[in-house]
């Protein structure tokens, strides 16, 4: 799912929605072919602001993101106070990356990434605005 959501992402370069002809060549690109009707469909079912036929992509992630089972939902509610160390629903681009630790990751340990890369890559889908703030409730 969340390569899936992030060949949308790129898909919509940065956009909050994709049109119809750029949600189904991300589609294809996953060896999944709809018909024009279950295109149509699904365009209805995940709708954007912008317009008929247009993909949003945050209801798209939402809708099809799996609920957290109660010990995840615990360690992402920790790892996020631990961040938004001033409880104010948001943090910057800027305090995660200071937050995540890469010392442990594979491709880091052997040095085909750096940390900027790595984290660059965890970013990937999250934050939408292009502000560096990414607002939860």
């Amino acid at each position: 799912m969340r390569a899936l959501a992030i060949t949308l992402c790129k898909a919509a370069n940065g956009e909050l929605c994709l049109d119809a002809e750029d949600f189904e060549a991300a589609l294809k690109s996953f060896n999944l072919f709809p018909s024009v009707v279950e295109l149509q469909a699904l365009c209805k079912a995940f709708p954007s602001d912008e317009g008929a036929g247009m993909v949003s992509y945050e209801n798209f992630v939402e809708r099809m993101r799996d609920p957290l089972v109660k010990r995840r939902e615990t360690i992402v509610c920790a790892a996020w106070c631990k961040i938004d160390e001033a409880g104010k629903g948001g943090v910057t681009t800027e305090q995660i990356f200071e937050a995540y630790d890469v010392s442990l990751n594979q491709d880091f340990m052997d040095k085909r990434c750096s940390k900027e890369e790595i984290v660059g890559q965890f970013f990937m889908g999250f934050d939408l605005s292009g502000q560096g703030v990414r607002m939860v409730s």
